[in-house]
């Protein structure tokens, strides 16, 4: 698959990476849209956020939809063909803002598009749907 990874301030490349393995807990995702956040720019003027700094490659993007391409066998509220919004944040499940509905203060929360997190300037991605978040059907 294509994939526009940062490997610096000022400098991506396109480069062809694996397209991702799913685990039978995940699906597959078709990326159609992604926005360009505000972090996306800082991370390409600067090269960091804060004590996040890119030290090796890295794809950007957090703000997504898409389609669903394949479903692992555990999955069973996705099928293939679903468009989807992606939530780009994967919190812990475990903490007392997560168990009480306010996941999006979880303080062991990994962000998609941030180091060590690839994103999803890519043509596809993968993961795992959320008990938080539903699936946009037509």
């Amino acid at each position: 698959m294509k994939a526009a990874a940062l490997h610096g301030h000022h400098k991506i490349t396109v480069q062809d990476l694996p397209t991702p393995l799913m685990r039978q807990d995940e699906v597959l995702v078709r990326v159609k849209s992604v926005g360009i956040c505000g972090s996306d720019l800082h991370y390409w003027r600067t090269g960091a956020i804060g004590n996040l700094t890119i030290k090796e490659p890295l794809v950007l993007g957090h703000e997504l939809s898409g389609q669903v391409v394949d479903v692992g066998s555990a999955v069973s509220n996705l099928s293939v063909g679903d468009s989807v919004v992606v939530e780009p944040s994967s919190p812990c499940g475990r903490c007392r803002f997560c168990r009480t509905g306010r996941y999006n203060l979880c303080p062991e929360k990994r962000f998609m598009g941030d180091p060590p997190n690839n994103g999803a300037f890519a043509n596809t991605l993968r993961g795992r749907q959320p008990s938080h978040t539903r699936c946009l059907r037509r």
